[in-house]
């Protein structure tokens, strides 16, 4: 990545000096040298051991920096406690999402900046009505305002990739827009499991209702029965789980 990139990514995280940053991902180091001099400690997490030890050559004197070598989606996270932490990094495109939902289910972060495939971006800021909207925007903005920078070609990068990146900014809710995160997954699940049919016809297939009982519920919340998944808000869905939520669901795919 070249540096005024890597500049810019790390500007945006907007640090202060006493701030606490993870690092997921750091690579050679693109993005750690502009964070080193700007945070009380770093942590950068790295599932590659080459490159792990090449980073613990290069900064592994500073004090305030730490390398934990392996896969955060395995890694344990700091206990919840103290000043939150940052969180910013370059995400492998495979694991993205799956990453983000796991900074998403830690209450011990408050903003994090992470450069994504343009497409996973897309997914993540979509808006009801849009073909983007779905599970994975819905799962991110229960939980965090999410906000889309700016892009990254590709020639900002050695080797060149074949894909555009999209530099993204989520700041955590303090309190998650909607009541019931379980049911509010559940009944996600059950309407777009089945997005090209109708609002009634996916949830009384996922979730295993009477139509007439899914019927009635919908009249009631003043949701139209014939409207598709991709068209109701994230309030319309916190609504529907209030009243279709039925059994808990903890794992959001």
């Amino acid at each position: 990545m070249s540096s005024p990139a890597a500049l810019h990514i790390v500007d945006s995280l907007r640090l202060e000096s006493d701030d606490r940053v993870i690092e997921i991902g750091p690579g050679r180091g693109a993005l750690t040298l502009h964070l080193l001099s700007r945070c009380a400690s770093l942590t950068a997490v790295e599932l590659d051991h080459s490159l792990a030890d090449t980073l613990i050559a290069r900064w592994g004197h500073e004090p305030h920096f730490k390398v934990a070598q392996g896969d955060f989606l395995d890694w344990a996270v700091p206990p919840v406690e103290g000043r939150s932490y940052k969180v910013i990094g370059n995400l492998p495109y495979s694991a993205a999402a799956a990453i983000i939902q796991k900074v998403l289910s830690w209450a011990g972060w408050d903003r994090a900046v992470f450069m994504v495939q343009k497409e996973v971006a897309a997914r993540i800021t979509a808006v009801p009505g849009g073909k983007n909207w779905g599970l994975l925007a819905l799962s991110v903005q229960s939980r965090a305002k999410a906000r889309r920078l700016f892009d990254l070609r590709p020639g900002a990068f050695r080797p060149v990739p074949k894909v555009t990146s999209t530099v993204i900014e989520l700041e955590r809710l303090v309190e998650p827009s909607v009541a019931h995160l379980d049911a509010f997954f559940k009944v996600a699940h059950a309407a777009f499991g089945q997005r090209r049919k109708t609002l009634v016809n996916s949830l009384s297939h996922g979730l295993a209702l009477e139509r007439t009982a899914v019927e009635a519920v919908l009249a009631g919340l003043d949701i139209d029965p014939g409207r598709r998944a991709e068209t109701l808000t994230l309030e319309e869905f916190n609504r529907l789980a209030q009243r279709l939520g039925g059994a808990p669901l903890s794992v959001l795919g």
